[in-house]
C-alpha cells in the first residue's frame, strides 16, 4: 500500500483501511436486512397494515399474508369468532384461531383468541404480553396538535422576490408562528401570493408611502390567531395566539426600527410595548423583529458602542427592563452584531435558538419553546371514488323509482314524499356501491423535489461551517450555495406553473384553482369580536355571523302586493317538464361544482342521467303543478366569504348560499320557460340588457355610444 499523503483526511481514511482489515468479522457484503417479522411463505417483512392482512400460527409461531395464503376475505373474517381452521404451511397443524391485525389493541388485548368452541389455550400461553412478544409493533401516530410551538424571525428584503426559497426553507424548518421585517409589501398584494396554503397573516403592516419595510406576524392555519389593534404610525404589529399550556393566550409582538428612525420613532415604538404590557399584564409577551442596535451588549445589557444615539439603545434597554423581558439571542445574526432580538417575559419557557441560513444579509433564527398554541381539527371529507364506482347496481337500484313514484303521484302524495323517496334511494346505493374515503388537505409544495432538499442540506452545512471557521472562503461557498438553491427553487417552480398552463383540455380546472389561489388572501373566518369579546369558538362564530346576516336581509309583506291591472299579453301556459330536456340538462352539468345540503352531487346525477332524468321529470312535473318546493330545496350551505376591512367584525363578511344542483335544475327549466314567453310576445323593452341571452353590459354601453356619436353627427 502506498504511503498516505500528508494530511488529516488521508491520514484518518488509512488508519480506517487498516482497522477494516484487521476486523475479522467483517463481512464484505451483508446482504439486505433481514425482515424481522418474515412471512413463511414469501419471506417478505409481515407489518401493521390496514390493507395487507396477515395470521399467526399459534404452534410454530410463524406468520402469513393473508394473500400468501390463497385465503379469502369471505374465510379470513370469520377465522377471529368462528371454530373454522386453517392449515399453517410451516408445520402442518390447523389453527383454531387467528391474529388479526386490524383487530390488536397492544394495551392489553391477546396476540390471538381461541373461539368458543376451541379447546386450544389462550394465545397469551404462546406469545405473552403483545407488546413483548413477536408480533410486529403498531406504528405510533404523533399527534400534531400537542406539538411544542417554533417560532421564526427573520428580515425578509423582499418577501416577494424571495418567495420559492421561503417556501422551501418552510418545508424544512416547519414553524408555527413567523416573526417578520422588512416584507416589502403593500395592500394590493394578496397573502396567496406570498405565503403557502399552510400559513396565513394574523397581522401585517405596510408603509403608506413606499414598498420598503413592513412588518408581519405570520401562524399556520390552523391557529386562532387574532389581531390587536395599535394606535401607532410605527412599524409594529401585535397579535394574541391561545395556547393549551396556559389559560390566557400569547401576545406576539413584530417589530422593526428602520437605521434611520430618529429617537421621536424609538419612543413611539417603546410606548406601544408599554401599552401592551399594561393591557396584557399576565400573559407572556414574545417581541421579534429587526432593531438594528448593533450598539447594545444584550449579555449585560450595556452600550458598547456609538453607532447611534445612546439615548436610542437606552430606550430599549429601559423598556425591556420595565416590561420584565430578556433578549435570548446571545449570537451575531449579521456579521459579528445581533441585530434581530427576540425578548420574553417568560425565558425559562424558550429551550434553543438556532441560527439558519438567511434569505438575504441577515440570519434566520428558530427558537423552540414550550408553549403549545391551541389548533384547529384538520377537517376531514368523505370523497367518493366514482372511478371504480357500480354503475350497473345502481342503475338496477333506481330502475323501479319511477314506477313507485307514479303511484305516490296518483294517490296525491306531496312533493316532499317523492323527493324523499328518491335522496333516501339514492343515498343509500351510493353508500353501497361508490368506495370512498376520508381525506384531509395536505400543505407540501409539490415542485419542492429532492434535488432542492438537497441542495438546502448543503447550504445549511456550508453556513454552519462559515460560521464555525469565519475564514473567506467558507463564507463564498456559503453564498454560492444560497444562490444555487435560490436558482433552483425559481426553476422548479416555474417549471411547475408550466405544466399547470400547458396542460391539455378546455376546462382545465388546476389552471383555474392556481390562478384563483393567487388572487385572494386565506379563506375561513377569523376570531369575531360580540362587544369587547373575541370569539373563536366555530358555534359562537356562526351565531355572531347568523345576526348579522338577518340584520341587513329584508323580507318583503307579500299581503300588500300592488294590483297589476288588466293586461294584453296572454298568460303564460303551464309548465311541461319532458325526460329530454332534463336529461340534456343533466349530461351538461359540471361534475365538480359542490353539491348543496342534500349531498345529491353533479357527478351522480350526471353519471347516473339516464336512470335519474325519468325520475326527476316526475318530481320536477309534480313541483310545478303543486306549486310547493321540497322543504330540503329551501336550505343552504352558507359560506361567509370576507371582503375588506377588520377580520374580527361580521359586517365585513358576506353570505354566499350553496343550494341542491336538483332545485338549480328545476330553476333553470322555470327560467327557460318565463323569458321564452316574454320574448315570444314582446314583453321585455329592448333597453333590457341585463339577464338576457346575448346580452350584457357590453352590449349596453355599445348602444350607448352609438346613440351618443349618432347624436354628435347630427349636430
Amino acid at each position: 500500500m502506498l504511503p498516505p499523503k500528508r494530511s488529516t483526511r488521508y491520514c484518518l481514511t488509512y488508519i480506517f483501511y487498516l482497522l477494516v482489515l484487521n476486523s475479522s468479522d467483517c463481512h464484505p457484503n451483508p446482504g439486505p436486512r433481514t425482515p424481522k417479522y418474515p412471512c413463511g411463505d414469501c419471506g417478505k417483512a409481515v407489518k401493521w397494515s390496514k390493507t395487507v392482512k396477515s395470521v399467526a400460527c399459534t404452534q410454530c409461531e410463524t406468520w402469513f399474508h393473508k394473500d400468501c395464503l390463497g385465503m379469502s376475505t369471505a374465510v379470513y373474517l370469520p377465522l377471529e369468532n368462528t371454530d373454522l381452521s386453517w392449515y399453517c404451511c410451516n408445520c402442518g397443524i390447523p389453527n383454531f384461531n387467528s391474529s388479526l391485525f386490524s383487530e390488536f389493541d397492544t394495551s392489553g388485548s391477546n396476540l390471538t383468541s381461541s373461539t368458543p368452541n376451541s379447546s386450544s389455550q389462550s394465545s397469551s400461553s404462546f406469545f405473552g404480553d403483545p407488546i413483548l412478544s413477536s408480533s410486529p409493533k403498531q406504528p405510533v401516530q404523533k399527534n400534531h396538535l400537542n406539538k411544542k410551538a417554533r417560532v421564526l424571525t427573520i428580515n425578509f428584503q423582499s418577501m416577494r422576490s424571495k418567495r420559492e426559497a421561503f417556501w422551501s426553507m418552510l418545508e424544512n424548518s416547519d414553524p408555527d408562528i413567523i416573526l417578520a421585517s422588512e416584507t416589502w409589501l403593500n395592500p394590493s398584494i394578496h397573502e396567496r401570493e406570498v405565503l403557502p396554503d399552510k400559513y396565513v397573516f394574523a397581522a401585517r403592516r405596510e408603509r403608506p408611502n413606499g414598498s420598503h419595510g413592513g412588518v408581519a406576524i405570520i401562524t399556520k392555519a390552523s391557529f386562532d390567531a387574532s389581531e390587536i389593534a395599535l394606535d401607532t404610525s410605527t412599524e409594529m404589529v401585535a397579535a394574541s395566539i391561545p395556547t393549551t399550556s396556559s389559560s390566557k393566550p400569547v401576545i406576539v409582538c413584530s417589530v422593526f426600527r428602520p437605521p434611520s428612525s430618529d429617537e421621536e420613532y424609538t419612543k413611539a415604538l417603546c410606548d406601544t410595548l408599554h401599552d401592551i404590557h399594561e393591557k396584557h399584564r399576565d400573559h407572556i409577551i414574545w417581541i421579534g423583529g429587526d432593531t438594528d442596535l448593533s450598539d447594545i451588549n444584550w449579555a449585560c445589557d450595556s452600550i458598547e458602542s456609538h453607532s447611534y444615539l445612546s439615548s436610542v439603545n437606552q430606550a430599549f434597554i429601559d423598556t425591556f427592563t420595565d416590561l420584565g423581558c430578556q433578549q435570548v439571542i446571545d449570537f451575531p445574526t449579521r456579521g459579528e452584531n445581533i441585530l434581530d432580538i427576540f425578548a420574553t417575559n417568560r425565558p425559562s419557557l424558550v429551550n434553543k435558538a438556532t441560527a439558519l441560513p438567511g434569505l438575504g444579509d441577515h440570519d434566520i433564527v428558530l427558537l423552540d419553546t414550550n408553549i403549545i398554541p391551541q389548533q384547529r381539527r384538520p377537517i376531514r371529507r368523505l370523497i367518493y371514488i366514482w372511478s371504480k364506482a357500480d354503475t350497473q347496481a345502481i342503475a338496477k337500484d333506481l330502475s323501479d323509482l319511477p314506477a313507485r313514484l307514479n303511484h305516490l303521484v296518483d294517490i296525491k302524495s306531496t312533493v316532499d314524499s317523492l323527493w324523499s323517496l328518491f335522496k333516501t334511494t339514492c343515498t343509500k346505493s351510493i353508500n353501497s356501491h361508490v368506495p370512498s374515503k376520508y381525506t384531509s388537505t395536505r400543505f407540501n409544495q409539490p415542485w419542492c423535489d429532492s434535488n432542492i432538499r438537497r441542495l438546502s442540506r448543503r447550504k445549511k452545512r456550508a453556513f454552519r461551517k462559515a460560521k464555525q471557521t469565519k475564514r473567506k472562503k467558507d463564507w463564498e461557498n456559503y453564498r454560492t450555495s444560497q444562490n444555487n438553491v435560490k436558482n433552483a427553487c425559481k426553476t422548479s417552480y416555474n417549471r411547475y406553473v408550466n405544466n399547470i398552463i400547458s396542460e391539455e383540455g378546455y376546462n382545465n380546472k388546476k389552471l383555474y384553482s392556481f390562478i384563483k389561489s393567487k388572487k385572494c388572501d386565506s379563506t375561513g373566518v377569523s376570531p369575531l369580536r360580540d362587544g369587547e369579546n373575541l370569539h373563536s369558538n366555530p358555534k359562537d362564530k356562526a351565531e355572531i355571523l347568523n345576526r348579522q346576516f338577518s340584520s341587513v336581509f329584508t323580507q318583503e309583506k307579500q299581503d300588500d302586493l300592488p294590483q297589476i291591472g288588466s293586461t294584453t299579453y296572454p298568460a303564460a301556459s303551464n309548465i311541461t317538464v319532458t325526460e329530454k330536456g332534463v336529461l340534456k340538462l343533466l349530461n351538461n352539468l359540471n361534475p365538480n361544482k359542490a353539491s348543496g345540503p342534500d349531498q345529491i352531487s353533479s357527478r351522480f346525477l350526471r353519471t347516473m342521467s339516464n336512470s335519474v332524468a325519468p325520475i326527476l321529470t316526475i318530481i320536477f312535473q309534480a313541483s310545478s303543478d303543486q306549486g310547493k318546493v321540497p322543504d330540503d330545496w329551501k336550505s343552504a350551505n352558507v359560506t361567509p366569504l370576507f371582503k375588506k376591512g377588520d377580520r374580527a367584525r361580521a359586517s365585513n363578511y358576506r353570505p354566499v348560499s350553496l343550494t341542491s344542483v336538483c332545485c338549480k335544475t328545476l330553476e333553470h327549466i322555470v327560467h327557460r320557460h318565463v323569458i321564452t314567453h316574454l320574448e315570444e310576445h314582446n314583453i321585455l323593452t329592448d333597453q333590457q340588457h341585463g339577464f338576457r341571452k346575448r346580452r350584457s353590459c357590453e352590449s349596453q354601453l355599445i348602444t350607448t355610444i352609438h346613440d351618443l356619436a349618432s347624436g354628435l353627427n347630427q349636430r
